[in-house]
């Protein structure tokens, strides 16, 4: 379902989707965010909703003997931002949605990672939206 749900919306938002970061490698569409590091996963997809560079990036991380299934939001960023890490108290505070693992900024990118994986085109929106809003709105992690 989450494979449908990422296919879906990067063709809605002028994007791509792909299974490896090599799939985004020499795009015409000059993807920087697949050249982020923290851009990894078994699922990936790009797009521009409102205009920004959004990258998701669904992955399974070894935990113990089970595998804990996450999914990450990268935002492009218009500038340069001191490196951040928000606290669990502070990422309360955030009208986000459920599931909030961390939201961090460095270099160019802001990233919130979510447990579990999106199953529809409009879980992606959700997770989407909430981080471009936040991206947009530097004061509430920690740049003014």
């Amino acid at each position: 379902m989450t494979h449908g749900a990422l296919v879906t919306w990067a063709g809605r938002n002028e994007g791509r989707f792909g299974t490896t970061v090599a799939e985004f490698t020499g795009d015409a569409q000059g993807w920087e965010l697949a050249a982020s590091p923290r851009f990894r996963g078994e699922l990936l997809a790009v797009g521009r909703p409102q205009g920004v560079e959004v990258g998701v990036a669904c992955s399974v991380e070894d935990v113990g003997e089970a595998g804990t299934a996450v999914t990450a939001v990268l935002v492009r960023l218009p500038g340069q931002r001191s490196p951040v890490r928000l606290s669990r108290r502070e990422i309360r505070r955030l009208d986000l949605p459920y599931g909030v693992d961390s939201v961090e900024t460095g270099d160019r990118e802001l990233r919130v990672r979510y447990e579990g994986w999106p199953h529809s085109p409009s879980a992606v929106d959700v997770l989407v939206d909430a981080a471009v809003h936040l991206a947009a709105n530097p004061h509430d992690v920690g740049d003014a």
